[in-house]
């Protein structure tokens, strides 16, 4: 007797200790080379890696750890100043259900976007549509490790990011040499879209949606009057209101040109596949979630040396204004419709854009070329042993010719605090400070 009520004491403690899991607050974060921190380098046929030094320079013992760039994401400094720690890559062995609840997990990958397809050149990458499908399998582990109840308490007490967007278009709709380019005319590219867009719709269950007209034609009508000023569809139920059959009706009745056609039917395909992603989010627990904007990508290095002038490209920070303009609206409709959701833009464009503008009003050198480089050669596509580092790391706005400098970083992460309210969600005290840029090596 006294045995089994021993046990049946056991059996409620540990019941009750299963149910009320105390679990910590942590990031998911999901994004692209802005965010990753060492999947990439752990995909065997990537070709978009931060393997090789220089990269981490001032992070750490100084070696290379799948950041693209010498120190901090602008994620990790975020994360740091509300006090949460730093959730460790998807694909780094060490991860386990423990490690999970006590830190995160961060799926961003190099080369990823919003549309499945982009990047492909780089071979391997995380889309964001796969990056949440690893989270999926994420949260069939933790369910399995402490209960159901438990898990959903913990996912949906979880801070969430997403931060990707830029290579949708520098490495796919803007690229000269990506397959889209040389493998489609204007008017089959459209049909690869069309198609591209129903088997996304038919592979989330929505392919018996009511479509309308009266949505294409809205948008398409939206789209051409405001040159090229893109905003978001008019809500989420217009979103999935698009229709495939009559969106060609819809564009002679509107009088665009079939290349404005081609960036409209991009932009809402866009729209569409970020409003699935994020709603998947949500049903998944996501309940606290930034989104960051696009920052001005027209001015990056790799972007001046490719213009004939040696400035920054006007038409692709349109895009990124374009961008920045629908994902905010599409984040205040989520707030506002989906329940208990809490999701935040973070748009930094303004600050980025000053510092390239003034970059000594804020303790900068150089907005215009990359700190590591192969000095004249450019563009230096990546970061190697043999690229010969800037004097000063810390006055440079970009580490190469895609990614912003350590400075850089926390420069966009201080303005998005600002921007957001953050504050410390724990009693714990940020992992570290800004690193302290040592010396570049000789030769």
């Amino acid at each position: 007797m006294k045995l089994e009520v021993a046990l049946a004491v056991l059996v409620s403690v540990f019941a009750i200790a299963i149910d009320g899991y105390n679990c910590k607050v942590v990031q998911f974060i999901f994004g692209d080379s802005l965010s990753d921190v060492g999947n990439n380098d752990r995909l065997p046929k990537s070709l978009a890696r931060a393997s090789l030094p220089w990269y981490g320079i001032d992070f750490g013992n100084g070696m290379p750890n799948g950041r693209f760039t010498n120190g901090r994401t602008v994620s990790d400094i975020i994360g740091d100043k509300m006090g949460l720690p730093r959730p460790p890559a998807y694909l780094d062995p060490s991860l386990s259900e423990d490690v999970i609840l006590a830190n995160g997990v961060n799926y961003a990958s190099g080369g990823g976007g919003i549309l499945n397809e982009t990047g492909g050149l780089f071979v391997q990458r995380f889309s964001l549509y796969k990056q949440i499908e690893l989270f999926q399998g994420t949260q069939e582990l933790i369910r399995a490790q402490i209960g159901k109840p438990a898990a959903e308490k913990f996912f949906q007490e979880s801070q969430y990011v997403v931060a990707l967007g830029s290579n949708d278009f520098i490495n796919n709709y803007l690229m000269p040499v990506y397959s889209d380019s040389w493998s489609y005319n204007d008017k089959t590219f459209i049909s690869y879209l069309m198609e591209t867009l129903q088997g996304q719709l038919k592979v989330i269950h929505l392919s018996n949606a009511d479509f309308s007209l009266l949505c294409i034609y809205y948008y398409l009508l939206n789209f051409k009057s405001n040159s090229h000023n893109v905003r978001a569809v008019p809500n989420s139920k217009a979103m999935l209101l698009f229709s495939l059959v009559f969106a060609p009706i819809a564009v002679l009745h509107v009088a665009m040109t079939l290349e404005e056609y081609a960036l409209a039917i991009f932009w809402l395909k866009i729209n569409l596949i970020l409003f699935l992603n994020i709603q998947m989010l949500h049903s998944l627990g996501a309940r606290k979630l930034m989104v960051f904007g696009l920052g001005p990508m027209g001015c990056i290095p790799l972007q001046r040396v490719l213009s004939t002038s040696g400035g920054c490209q006007d038409r692709t920070n349109k895009l990124a204004l374009s961008f920045n303009q629908a994902g905010s609206k599409l984040l205040e409709d989520f707030s506002r419709n989906l329940p208990n959701a809490s999701y935040r833009f973070g748009d930094a464009y303004e600050v980025v854009n000053n510092v390239i503008t003034n970059p000594s009003q804020y303790g900068f050198s150089n907005a215009e070329s990359p700190c590591c480089s192969f000095g004249k050669i450019r563009p230096a596509l990546t970061c190697i042993p043999v690229s010969t580092l800037c004097k000063d790391r810390s006055k440079y706005v970009f580490w190469d010719e895609y990614h912003p400098s350590d400075s850089a970083n926390e420069l966009i992460a201080n303005e998005l605090i600002k921007k957001l309210g953050f504050h410390n969600v724990t009693d714990s005290n940020a992992p570290t400070q800004a690193p302290a840029i040592a010396p570049s090596p000789e030769g």
